[in-house]
């Protein structure tokens, strides 16, 4: 896939994602623009996208934004300082814990990551792929991708050809972790809501 279509997708995330509790995914945007599912370009677009999101809730891309509202007009900056400062604690730990998997993961892998929360409450192993195939009616080549997306994320670790927990797991449950609501329009549009 074409640096152009890569582009292309997150042009239609933002786009989505500025309408507001629409966090469409990585898979339903390509879907939307007629592109082909890719692990490598959703690992890609998702990355781009992370580095992004840090780089703008950053201190460095806070205080860029603080420095171009004082010279744009200085009363302005002064009516927005208290907000900001109110504001700043959330902004800092939203940029902490920002969860990629919530757009990177297909509905699938979250079905997944969910299944295999639920195995680690009831105290048993992560489930091999062919058991989440057969629990979930999930034919198992796109379990075993899911279970690599999930590692490659770093929700999982891999050892001797079987999965575990990683030891920070747990962040992945923050905020929306792997929940989601997908609607189908009646024009065909498919996207997520919280």
């Amino acid at each position: 896939m074409s640096d152009v279509d890569v582009q292309r997708i997150v042009a239609y995330l933002q786009s989505e994602w500025s309408m507001g509790l629409r966090p469409t995914t990585v898979a339903q945007a390509m879907a939307a623009l007629s592109l082909p599912p890719d692990d490598e370009v959703r690992w890609q677009v998702g990355r781009a996208l992370e580095v992004e999101w840090r780089q703008r809730h950053s201190g460095a891309g806070f205080f860029r934004g603080v420095i171009r509202l004082i010279s744009q007009d200085f009363s302005q900056f002064l009516r927005f300082l208290p907000g900001v400062l109110f504001t700043l604690p959330g902004q800092l730990r939203e940029a902490r814990d920002w969860n990629p998997a919530i757009y990177i993961l297909t509905a699938d892998e979250k079905l997944i990551a969910r299944y295999i929360l639920l195995a680690h409450k009831q105290a048993r192993p992560v489930p091999s792929a062919m058991a989440i195939a057969t629990s979930l009616s999930i034919p198992h080549d796109p379990v075993a991708r899911g279970l690599a997306m999930l590692a490659r994320l770093g929700f999982l670790s891999r050892t001797n050809g079987d999965y575990t927990l990683a030891p920070d797991h747990e962040r992945f449950t923050r905020g929306l972790g792997f929940n989601f609501h997908t609607i189908t329009l009646s024009n065909g549009e498919v996207f997520n809501v919280p």
